[in-house]
């Protein structure tokens, strides 16, 4: 599944609030990846972007 952007917000969101893994205090950027991926809500493509 590909969520819209507005879907995909209000699955950040709630994942954002609700409990960390276990182990963890607080949710990370790689750990809300991971969890979008694991949902299957969206598909990320690995790209290196220069910024400078």
């Amino acid at each position: 599944m590909n969520a819209t952007r507005y879907e995909l917000e209000a699955h950040l969101v709630a994942i954002c609030c609700s409990q960390a893994p276990e182990g963890r205090n607080l949710w990370t950027l790689s750990l809300l990846v991971n969890e979008l991926k694991n949902r299957k809500l969206y598909q990320f493509e690995k790209r290196m972007q220069h910024i400078g």
